[in-house]
């Protein structure tokens, strides 16, 4: 059975994970990926709910950060539920804005880029979340610069760095929808380094599933959406 409203409480984060995560999952946020777009999004619960954007921004990121660095806190919930609570947090919290929340030291912030990546490597890779696995990158494409356009700041590169850092960690992971994640992460950032990464990942993988190589060239080459 799900928590109500009343028991979110981000300050105790075993409430505050079952108040992401314990809920009945609606069919959109089932964890099987589809391109087609996700209708009637501004009615999900996480929008709904006037509990669900009330958090410290602090408090958000050192809940993200130990969720995903203890892949066992996963464990008690399906793969649907894990897929839309994955939702809430970009969605319902903001996380992607509050990435960019100069009120959380620089150094969290980080650290929390770099927790996901033992989220892809301690839950995506071994079970079968392919949506939130493919697109959760899509969602942070603009933390880096703040979803504005012009140079990166000095805080800017160093989330970049993080970010790209861990893309590049992910592509050592084999789990197919982790890997088109990565990439798609990548393409999006359109920097040297990014196709820098996407090279190398080609050159070690020249077996590659074709359909994986074609993706991973035109993350490469092209703009991707």
């Amino acid at each position: 059975m799900g928590v109500n409203e009343g028991m979110v409480d981000p300050e105790n984060f075993e409430k505050w994970v079952r108040f992401a995560f314990d809920r009945k999952v609606h069919p959109r946020h089932r964890s099987k990926y589809s391109d087609q777009p996700k209708k009637d999004r501004g009615k999900d619960w996480y929008f709904q709910d006037k509990w669900s954007r009330q958090y410290d921004p602090k408090v958000l990121v050192r809940n993200v950060i130990r969720l995903f660095s203890r892949p066992s806190n996963f464990d008690r919930f399906s793969d649907d539920q894990v897929n839309q609570g994955l939702y809430y947090l970009a969605f319902g919290a903001n996380l992607p804005d509050v990435l960019t929340n100069k009120s959380v030291p620089l150094s969290l912030r980080v650290r929390c880029v770099e927790s996901m990546g033992e989220l892809y490597a301690g839950v995506f890779e071994k079970r079968e979340i392919e949506d939130s696995a493919f697109m959760w990158w899509d969602w942070f494409e603009g933390v880096p610069r703040n979803w504005k356009r012009g140079p990166l700041t000095a805080n800017g590169k160093a989330l970049l760095k993080a970010m790209l850092d861990t893309l590049e960690g992910i592509l050592k992971l084999k789990n197919h929808y982790c890997l088109r994640g990565a990439l798609h992460g990548l393409g999006h950032q359109k920097t040297v380094r990014s196709r820098a990464i996407i090279q190398r990942f080609l050159r070690r993988n020249r077996d590659l599933d074709l359909h994986l190589k074609i993706y991973a060239r035109e993350c490469a080459t092209r703009n991707i959406v």
